[in-house]
């Protein structure tokens, strides 16, 4: 999204590094709790990515409104589903000690910060993609 939407570029850079910061979290508590990524779900993961893009470049052209109002949508899904994982964690990390190893309240108002960030600009992209004409 970031080269198609020049406009919106720093906005999206922004998510980004905010994105991978906490994939780096994720994946160094993983580490910590020795838990292997789960190639099953990396692989299914990344067949529903492009599922939703083929979707979205049917739907609309890749530099086209529609497609970057679906595009943030998903993004918008993500960064809840990553808010539901840090407050289950929270959750859990109370009855498992090793679990207590995160400062999940951080990750979970950056994703809260995030989504609002999203939102903005999902709903942005809503008014001229969804314009009566």
């Amino acid at each position: 999204m970031e080269r198609t939407h020049v406009e919106i570029e720093p906005a999206l850079a922004a998510l980004r590094v905010d994105i991978e910061q906490d994939q780096t979290e994720l994946k160094a508590l993983m580490d910590r709790l020795n838990i292997a990524e789960s190639g099953v779900r990396k692989i299914g993961g990344w067949l529903l990515e492009k599922t939703t893009q083929l979707k979205m470049r049917i739907d609309d052209r890749p530099g086209g409104v529609l497609h970057l109002f679906e595009s943030l949508e998903a993004l918008s899904l993500g960064i809840e589903g990553k808010l539901a994982l840090w407050r289950t964690l929270k959750a859990v990390a109370d009855l498992s000690p090793d679990l207590a190893c995160s400062d999940y309240q951080r990750l979970m108002n950056r994703a809260i910060e995030q989504r609002s960030r999203a939102e903005a600009l999902r709903l942005q992209s809503a008014i001229t993609a969804l314009r009566p004409t």
